[in-house]
């Protein structure tokens, strides 16, 4: 019926939803330690030597001055962005594709 068929469609579109929303923000939790220590970097004079400006230099003064909490600083208004965003990008990916699939557009 057709009220079965729009819950399943009102579904799928909410499980697309979370599933962007989550998966964006799972992958900046991954990557968020590395990130914040390349803005670190990127903040460094110029003049700096290799030494100083390496991961593995930034990622031990970080933790030695700060602890491990510090590699996360920031991390909640970055999931705060990431999450809506990725679950738009998921959602209009899958919808564009499911339209183009229907309407035979390659």
């Amino acid at each position: 019926s057709l009220q079965t068929h729009n819950n399943i469609k009102c579904s799928q579109l909410i499980a697309s939803i979370l599933a962007g929303g989550f998966a964006g923000s799972f992958s900046w939790a991954i990557v968020y330690p590395i990130d914040l220590i390349k803005s670190r970097i990127q903040a460094l004079p110029m003049d700096c030597s290799k030494n100083d400006r390496s991961i593995v230099h930034i990622g031990k003064t970080i933790l030695k001055e700060s602890g491990w909490k510090a590699l996360y600083r920031g991390f909640g208004i970055t999931v705060l962005r990431a999450f809506p965003v990725n679950a738009v990008i998921l959602t209009t990916h899958s919808e564009l594709r499911g339209l183009f699939e229907r309407t035979h557009i390659r």
